[in-house]
Formats: C-alpha cells, structure tokens, sequence
C-alpha cells in the first residue's frame, strides 16, 4: 500500500502558511477597495487624469504590468465579468484605471510584482504630464 503525498497536506495544514496565504488574499482586496474608493473621487475631468497618468491605454498598461496587449485586454474583459472593471473600453480600445491595474497586479502577482509595476507606471505620469512641443514653423523671408 502506498502512502498518500503528505507534503501538500503539510502546507494546508500549516496555520502560519494559511494565515500568511489569507493576509495576502486581503491585503489585495483593501487594495481594489481603495482603487474603488480613488476611481469614485477622482477629481477633475479625463484630460486631468491623463496628464496625472491615472487612466492607461492598453500598450502602456501592458508595459506596466509586464505582460501583452492580450493579457491585458482579457485581465479586462474578465474583471468586468467580475464586475469590478479596470477600465472603459472606447473606440480607441481600453483606458485603464492605473490604480485598479495595480491592485489587479498585486493580487495576481504579489506585493513585489505591484511595487515593480508602480516604478515602471510613474514614467506614464511623467509623459503625459509633460507641456507638449508644438513644431516650430519657419519663418518666412521678408518681401
């Protein structure tokens, strides 16, 4: 008679892993409660949020959370199944809600996942928020 795999076993039944495994589990969920809470009084109009790199498009969102368009784009779709959506879907495709993205980040990936993708959003903020350079015409000749 073989014995069943006791290892598995050993990790369920260990408290402090159980423990661990449900603080992390709520810790992502204060954190999509806070994204919740941001997306409610977030002031100001999209131009605002743009400039201040809250709303992502989908190529920015997928740099920041490290994966493709597609993944990005289902991680969308399936949070809106969930009711619970990381943006708006627009004729130009998704604008992402920064904070939502990192809360779904972390609970996919863990703590260290979201504080990789903070650092990797802060150069959206920075683009967007940059004055932008108008070409310069050139001047005329006189006459």
């Amino acid at each position: 008679m073989t014995r069943p795999h006791t290892f598995h076993r050993a990790i369920t039944d260990d408290p402090v892993k159980r423990i661990a495994a449900r603080l992390e589990r709520i810790a992502a969920e204060i954190e999509q409660v806070k994204a919740d809470v941001v997306a409610l009084d977030s002031p100001g109009d999209i131009i605002a949020q743009l400039k201040r790199g809250e709303l992502l498009v989908t190529a920015q969102a997928a740099d920041v959370a490290e994966r493709d368009s597609d993944s990005i784009q289902r991680w969308c779709n399936e949070a809106e199944e969930e009711g619970r959506p990381l943006g708006v879907l627009s004729p130009v495709g998704w604008l992402i809600g920064k904070a939502r993205l990192l809360a779904r980040i972390e609970s996919k990936k863990g703590r260290h996942a979201r504080i990789v993708a903070e650092t990797r959003a802060k150069k959206y903020a920075d683009t967007w928020s940059q004055p932008l350079q108008l070409l310069k015409r050139p001047k005329r000749a006189a006459g």
